[in-house]
């Protein structure tokens, strides 16, 4: 769910700021939007794999807690 809040938000919003805002002004909060994505995708990018290697480590046996 909170991955279909930010791409929503950004649906709704852009009409509202391409309207309101100038062209220097509008030019602002889209580069924070994207490096605030390009910081998401580099903190994201070993993520799954880094799951499934601590995933499958954790347990040495079958007994193990």
């Amino acid at each position: 769910m909170v991955a279909l809040a930010s791409p929503l938000v950004s649906l709704v919003l852009t009409p509202f700021l391409a309207h309101n805002l100038s062209n220097t002004n509008y030019g602002v909060p889209c580069r924070f939007v994207h490096g605030v994505d390009l910081v998401t995708v580099l903190t994201q990018l070993g993520l799954a794999g880094a799951f499934f290697r601590a995933y499958n480590s954790d347990y040495d046996s079958a007994r193990d807690p």
